[in-house]
């Protein structure tokens, strides 16, 4: 009988097992990710990683860093077992860890596709284009994708009203009339109104925002000009929105 189990604090023999699997295919396959190996150590000592055991044994594993203060957090090396590869063990890893991150309250998650046949697998998960334009890293070699974990289906809350946030990822100026926007989503605020959800998308300051409310007033501007600065960092809003 095969046991799976999802760890979400490795122990010390399972990084040791990872190493050796990193270091098996480095010599069957000519490469692997045990070039990132400190990076690897470091993500582990700091409990920012998971793995995926079968009868006690860790067969596949995943780490990742801090990026918007543990709201967002970027992938930063997963691997399976090369025997073990095309089995879904990668699909259980990733669901399992997004979930695990999504109790931690993070909010949103991003991938960069490296090696670039990753791509299909990272999408197939539902991850999307981070907006090209913005990319941040200086040193990206491959797509960056995101996935929001942000949750908008919890249940209407008395004496709030609904508002619909349209984002573009363009400046004002650059967005024509039939441009359809990229990010569309409806938000809770209350009688004070101020907003109730948690959001996590990509932003810049001059993007254009529209938001519509209930009695059908709009406000359409930059995001600065909507949102307070402490609202978009590193290219995402990210937490509960204030308006400006």
């Amino acid at each position: 009988m095969t046991n799976i189990e999802f760890v979400t604090t490795p122990t010390n023999h399972d990084l040791n097992v990872i190493r050796a699997l990193l270091e098996d295919e480095e010599r069957t396959e000519g490469q692997s990710f045990i070039c990132n190996w400190r990076l690897i150590e470091a993500l582990f000592d700091n409990l920012m990683a998971f793995c995926l055991r079968i009868n006690s044994e860790a067969v596949a594993f995943i780490t990742w860093q801090d990026r918007v203060e543990h709201r967002v957090v970027e992938l930063v090396v997963a691997a399976v077992k090369l025997e073990l590869r095309r089995q879904g063990h990668g699909g259980e890893l990733v669901r399992e860890t997004l979930s695990s991150l999504q109790q931690k309250g993070v909010l949103a998650v991003v991938a960069e596709c490296t090696p670039s046949d990753s791509e299909e697998f990272w999408r197939k998960h539902c991850f999307v284009d981070f907006p090209h334009e913005y990319c941040t890293g200086d040193n990206r070699s491959g797509v960056e994708l995101f996935r929001s974990l942000a949750s908008y289906g919890r249940p209407f809350l008395p004496g709030s009203s609904l508002v619909e946030m349209e984002l573009w990822h363009k400046s004002t100026h650059g967005v024509q009339a039939d441009d359809i926007a990229n990010t569309r989503i409806q938000l809770q605020i209350n009688k004070n109104g101020n907003f109730v959800d948690e959001l996590a998308v990509p932003a810049m300051p001059d993007w254009k925002v529209r938001l519509t409310f209930q009695d059908g007033t709009e406000k359409v501007q930059k995001v600065k000009r909507i949102f307070t600065p402490s609202c978009y960092e590193d290219g995402f809003i990210v937490g509960v929105p204030q308006l400006v």
